[in-house]
């Protein structure tokens, strides 16, 4: 079929990281959330908790244990005490405003012109990644006209992250598209969750000055839209 990414194809072809790599670039945003959204007291209670003395090793962009990540994860929610569901929402958004002040907009903006269009992209951009990924266990998605001018996505995992999608398809919608969308959450079974999107305006640039804005850095400056993407499905979505 044709291709959705257009006439930025051609900076996919960049170098990317092998997926050997992929915890440990998890780990550097992961921290980079925690530091900008809970300060860097948090984090040090994190690794104290963890046992963990030097957390140079565990940022290495390399292959580290599933264990090791969750327990990042777990732990830091558990220590700023704030709901899971929440967290994971926090990070999502944290998560795109990352890949986007690294310089990736232009390559997202090119999955479609508006928000329908890009979601009805994902599907593609996976098929691309599954290449490099023989080991990833993909989502899928399905996008549909909905009541008064909705959305209706279904989002399908065998590891399903409903809570961190939620907050990626927030903070996508409002980089790349300047429009706030409440998603609400209509069905949910073994594998699924369907949701209604509705737009609700355009951004306000006072709500995305109350949000944390993650930190350039320099060290994954070399890191491509990809990499970044296929962290995300090796922390997440890998058999």
């Amino acid at each position: 079929g044709s291709n959705p990414f257009g006439p930025q194809a051609s900076s996919l072809k960049r170098a990317r990281l092998p997926i050997a790599v992929m915890h440990g670039l998890i780990h550097n945003v992961f921290k980079m959330f925690v530091l900008d959204t809970f300060g860097e007291d948090l984090w040090k209670r994190v690794l104290g908790k963890l046992d963990i003395l030097d957390d140079s090793p565990i940022l290495e962009l390399e292959q580290h244990s599933d264990e090791l990540t969750l327990g990042l994860v777990d732990v830091a929610v558990e220590v700023a005490g704030v709901p899971w569901g929440e967290a994971m929402k926090l990070f999502g958004g944290y998560f795109v405003r990352h890949v986007a002040k690294q310089g990736w907009v232009t390559m997202l903006s090119s999955m479609g012109q508006c928000l329908k269009e890009f979601l009805g992209n994902l599907n593609e951009l996976h098929h691309i990644l599954e290449r490099d990924i023989r080991t990833g266990i993909f989502p899928s998605f399905s996008v549909e006209d909905g009541p008064d001018g909705q959305i209706v996505l279904t989002y399908r995992s065998r590891r399903l992250l409903p809570e961190f999608m939620v907050g990626i398809l927030g903070e996508i919608a409002a980089v790349l598209f300047r429009i706030c969308v409440d998603v609400r959450e209509v069905s949910r079974g073994e594998g699924v969750v369907v949701w209604h999107i509705k737009e609700l305006g355009f951004v306000e640039e006072q709500t995305k000055a109350m949000v944390a804005q993650p930190r350039h850095s320099s060290a994954l400056e070399f890191c491509s839209f990809f990499d970044f993407h296929k962290a995300m499905v090796a922390s997440c979505c890998s058999s």
